[in-house]
């Protein structure tokens, strides 16, 4: 009995192309050339583009402004020309979360694969329905496949396959592939996502940085020109005192006296107080 295992050809190509997507999608950290090649890669290294597949959309969740929202749509003649008669530019599509009648929201509230043979479904509202079946018939699309994408069981976006077949012409190859595809862009947006986030941390941490330089730069010119904006009025005040306690034609008071040296006093403390904020700038 023959105990290797021969793989076909078919399959050894379908691994390649698995192989390839992980390495294209999990390599790329940047987002947004990331949210290109996820809907560029089926047809890139998968060759859907023979097996009917036409479009393909990713859309993610706005929290801040409860929406879902077109991030990209794949380079496709069919997408093009579904984009030319659209009402709304496609990067302006965005969903309510609320708009429970729409397709994409039921894939995102269920957490469940959605099939429709309308884009009334997937694009209402925003558009009206007239434009949305247009942008259909221009297309040429018969279904579409909606994928929720989630991540520790928390749902950010969906994925809209549409094709110029029927849903029962999907082969169950195409079906794992699909759900093997979304489930690894889940991975790939999400890491990307953590990695601008954290990007975008460090960046505004350099600002940050950047401008407390600036102020520490600011405080030691401050402090230098009151320095020596103080000591010298200092320096006058001090000699005048001198003068006024040696003066040999007019005998002083012990009231007086007193008063001067309290004054000299003060003033060389003021003055050892300003000598102290120069040394301690400079150490700084």
């Amino acid at each position: 009995m023959d105990k290797n295992i021969r793989l076909s050809s078919d399959t050894i190509n379908t691994l390649d192309a698995i192989w390839k997507l992980e390495k294209l999608l999990l390599d790329s950290l940047d987002f947004h050339n990331l949210v290109q090649k996820v809907v560029d890669s089926i047809f890139t290294e998968l060759g859907y583009l023979d097996q009917g597949y036409k479009i393909v959309v990713l859309s993610l969740i706005d929290k801040n402004k409860k929406t879902l929202n077109r991030v990209a749509v794949s380079k496709t003649n069919s997408a093009n020309k579904s984009k030319e008669v659209l009402a709304i530019p496609f990067e302006k599509i965005k969903i309510p979360l609320d708009a429970k009648q729409n397709y994409c929201i039921k894939a995102l509230d269920q957490n469940k694969i959605k099939i429709t043979h309308s884009f009334v479904d997937i694009l209402v509202p925003p558009l009206n329905k007239d434009n949305a079946m247009l942008a259909q018939k221009k297309a040429n699309i018969k279904t579409s496949v909606i994928y929720p994408l989630s991540m520790h069981g928390e749902t950010m976006g969906v994925m809209i396959f549409s094709l110029d077949k029927s849903e029962e012409f999907i082969t169950q190859k195409e079906w794992s592939l699909l759900r093997y595809f979304t489930e690894m862009v889940s991975i790939a947006v999400n890491n990307a996502r953590l990695y601008s986030s954290l990007e975008s941390k460090n960046e505004q941490i350099k600002k940050n940085n950047e401008r407390l330089l600036e102020l520490d730069k600011t405080k030691d010119e401050f402090l230098s020109v009151a320095s020596h904006e103080l000591r010298t009025p200092m320096t006058i005040i001090k000699g005048y005192l001198w003068l006024l306690k040696n003066e040999k034609d007019k005998k002083l008071s012990k009231k007086q006296t007193q008063i001067i040296n309290t004054v000299m006093e003060n003033a060389e403390r003021m003055t050892n107080l300003v000598n102290d904020m120069l040394n301690i700038s400079r150490m700084e």
